[in-house]
């Protein structure tokens, strides 16, 4: 495993200048201007051994300070602007992004690399593990990176790996993580082989430790991976999605039986946003789209994107952005879907996303690119802070 910068012993010193060499600042109107203090970007720890990998890996806190420099275009019909697509991992494709509330996120690949990102830049954070498949970071300080077998948790003063046993017998695949709080994650996927095959299960973090995984849904005929992605709003709320077009909800003591959406998703993988217990969002391969009211799904307007294998995220009740895996998006209103748009050319489509409540949404692709998805960029402030990094916008 290679540390930041071929696993230096430092991160690189702050940028003092206004303009780093070779960004180059989103221009919407007016002057832009970018500052940073003089401060090293992060705090690095010492290295730690890990197991039965390499002997050493030196892994930074990721408390980072990057930005990304991405030319917009904004939508005709709606205030949402969407970035140009941006290489940020040329190792790709990536398949999980997370936002933090202080829009840093952290991007991983199935080639074992992670990355972490601002809204303007982009930073190299590690390489070597193996295959990723989700990500989720409750504040730029804790995340948790999910391979196939194990969980990578991500703390202030070092890194845990956490191999899951499925049980004797079985053979289980983790697909999905979701973090509420540095004290709540939980991980799901599916039993594919042997005892159980085709059985979801899921275990739960809090804050010290993983649980034993425990088996939540009956075995599938297929014996696939039941859990494409688990969302979790607090210790009380998750909302996990499986491939037969069932949902499942957690209440803080126990899982829901399945409720079946619909014999128009049989068979049908769909992607689940929450922002809340009393507000949902899912989208399936077939465009159908339903919304969690706090007690029941209600079907609701049918999204318009062209490709399969839609994702959404959602800022509020009333603004919501869908991808999909042909490079199209769209916005939800409240009430109905905007036609979509083109929004990833050459990009091959996006594999994952991430939104949060200040407006921020980061799509990634299969190619390792980024796209910035701001849903209220004509409101924003004067001054728009990442971390210590700051955008000045002046007429």
């Amino acid at each position: 495993m290679v540390g930041p910068f071929g696993g230096s012993s430092k991160w690189p010193r702050g940028l003092s200048s206004e303009v780093p060499q070779g960004v180059t600042p989103a221009r919407r109107s007016g002057t832009v201007r970018l500052c940073w203090d003089n401060a090293r970007l992060c705090k690095y720890r010492r290295a730690i051994k890990l197991g039965r990998w390499p002997p050493y890996s030196c892994i930074p806190v990721l408390a980072i300070v990057v930005c990304l420099a991405l030319p917009l275009s904004a939508s005709a019909k709606t205030s949402i602007t969407y970035s140009h697509p941006d290489l940020v991992d040329p190792a790709g494709p990536l398949v999980g992004v997370s936002c933090t509330s202080a829009q840093v996120c952290l991007a991983v690949d199935f080639a074992g690399s992670i990355v972490g990102m601002s809204a303007f830049h982009s930073l190299s954070l590690g390489a070597g593990w193996p295959a990723f498949f989700d990500a989720s970071c409750a504040s730029v300080t804790f995340c948790v990176a999910l391979t196939g077998t194990a969980a990578v948790t991500f703390l202030p003063t070092e890194t845990r790996i956490h191999y899951f046993d499925p049980g004797a017998d079985s053979i289980a695949h983790w697909d999905s993580v979701s973090c509420s709080s540095s004290k709540f994650c939980i991980a799901a996927g599916g039993i594919t082989g042997g005892a159980h095959a085709g059985a979801g299960i899921v275990a739960e973090w809090n804050g010290s430790r993983w649980s034993t995984p425990a088996r939540v849904t009956e075995p599938r005929a297929d014996g696939n991976p039941t859990f494409p992605q688990v969302v979790c709003t607090s210790e009380a709320f998750c909302m996990a999605s499986d491939g037969d077009g069932s949902v499942i909800h957690w209440n803080g003591s126990k899982w829901s039986p399945p409720t079946y959406l619909g014999p128009h998703l049989a068979d049908n993988s769909f992607d689940v946003t929450c922002i809340s217990s009393k507000f949902c969002m899912a989208i399936g391969d077939d465009h159908q789209v339903f919304n969690w009211n706090g007690s029941r799904w209600l079907h609701d307007a049918d999204s318009n994107l062209k490709g399969s294998y839609g994702l959404v995220g959602c800022t509020s009740p009333h603004l919501c952005v869908s991808v999909d895996a042909a490079g199209y998006a769209e916005s939800w209103d409240g009430t109905s879907w905007t036609p979509s748009q083109f929004v990833d050319p050459g990009g091959d489509g996006f594999d994952a996303m991430s939104c949060q409540p200040s407006g921020l949404c980061v799509a990634v692709d299969r190619a390792g690119n980024a796209v910035v998805i701001e849903t209220n960029p004509l409101n924003r402030l004067p001054t728009t802070c990442y971390q210590s990094g700051c955008i000045t916008k002046s007429a």
